[in-house]
């Protein structure tokens, strides 16, 4: 028979590890977004990842030239100077986001 607490101690990291997977599907892996919808520090939001065997690069979104290892492989052979995207750098200010709203902090 297992330890009393331990069975409090299984639920308990379930609870977490659920609801924080949700928040990093929720916001593509952005921890800080994460963090503030659960109204945590970015920290904790690593601390939790750590402790519960999460890998928050996995929920990423992933553009299709992408290489699935990171953000571009061998930083030799990317550009140092890649071309603007179509619109300027300011193309999604003030327009339509895939992410939700982040809630406002009180106080702030």
């Amino acid at each position: 028979m297992s330890a009393p607490g331990s069975r409090w101690s299984e639920m308990l990291n379930a609870a977490r590890r659920r609801i924080l997977v949700e928040a990093l599907a929720t916001y593509h892996g952005n921890i800080t977004h994460a963090a503030v919808s659960l109204g945590i520090k970015r920290i904790t939001v690593y601390k939790l990842c750590r402790r519960l065997d999460i890998d928050a690069a996995y929920y990423r979104v992933r553009k299709a030239d992408e290489p699935p290892g990171g953000r571009g492989g061998d930083p030799l052979q990317r550009d140092p100077h890649p071309s603007p995207s179509p619109g300027g750098a300011n193309a999604r200010a003030g327009g339509a986001t895939d992410q939700p709203a982040l809630p406002s902090r009180p106080g702030r």
